[in-house]
């Protein structure tokens, strides 16, 4: 027969390449952006919309407070764009890693932890459905001994055929009568044939569509049905 290679199947991952894995290099970790501060404050506007009586000393300090606020708002703004602008470059250019720096692959990989998240997801599944694969093949390769013709010419200790791993039909009289019939009695039964009140009278109502009155005059048309002695 033909030899059977080994590792001849080529499985397909969403894994990084595994020279992009920063774990062990001197650099790892060593990218990183310094996150921004995500409360921006608008105190400008609050001091635009005051309407109260001031002395001109006390406009002119509000003033300065505003052009300082207006100032500030817009630094934080500038730095919230500028640093979701080199996240979206990182992700879309170096989407499985930084050769060396960082990547999915890293543990405490900030920069990419939802992309390891993805990942890990990703690989949980994959593991769920290998193992119910591997059942499921498991099942379906077994064979039984006398199939697969093991210990041949033993005697198994067991009934005629039932080493063989086939389904049998039931043969039991009392589970399926209906197979245990037998044509001639039943085309000519020794018994002699009566006349049954309740099956002529449950005829009768179908016959009738289960009406107790006569559809011409009304009246009753019940009828008691009997076995004459």
């Amino acid at each position: 027969s033909r030899p059977h290679k080994e590792q001849s199947a080529v499985d397909m991952s969403r894994m990084p390449p595994p020279w992009l894995d920063a774990r062990g290099d001197p650099k790892e970790g060593s990218l990183q952006y310094q996150q921004p501060s995500h409360e921006v404050g608008n105190e400008f506007m609050t001091l635009a919309r005051n309407q109260s009586l001031m002395l001109p000393s006390e406009r002119y300090r509000e003033h300065l407070q505003m052009k300082e606020s207006k100032k500030q708002f817009d630094q934080d703004r500038e730095a919230i764009f500028r640093h979701r602008k080199r996240i979206n470059v990182l992700e879309r250019h170096y989407p499985n890693g930084v050769m060396g720096l960082d990547g999915p692959l890293h543990p405490g990989t900030a920069l990419y932890a939802d992309r390891r998240e993805h990942l890990l997801c990703n690989a949980e599944e994959k593991a769920l459905k290998a193992e119910g694969r591997h059942d499921h093949l498991a099942e379906r390769l077994r064979s039984d001994d006398a199939t697969a013709f093991r210990s041949y010419g033993t005697d198994p200790q067991l009934p005629r055929s039932r080493d063989v791993g086939m389904q049998r039909k039931c043969v039991d009289a009392q589970a399926h009568p209906a197979r245990f019939l037998d044509t001639h009695d039943r085309l000519f039964p020794k018994h002699v044939a009566t006349w049954d009140p309740e099956r002529a009278a449950a005829l009768r109502s179908h016959d009738l569509r289960d009406r107790s009155h006569n559809i011409i005059n009304g009246a009753d048309n019940r009828i008691e049905l009997k076995v004459r002695d």
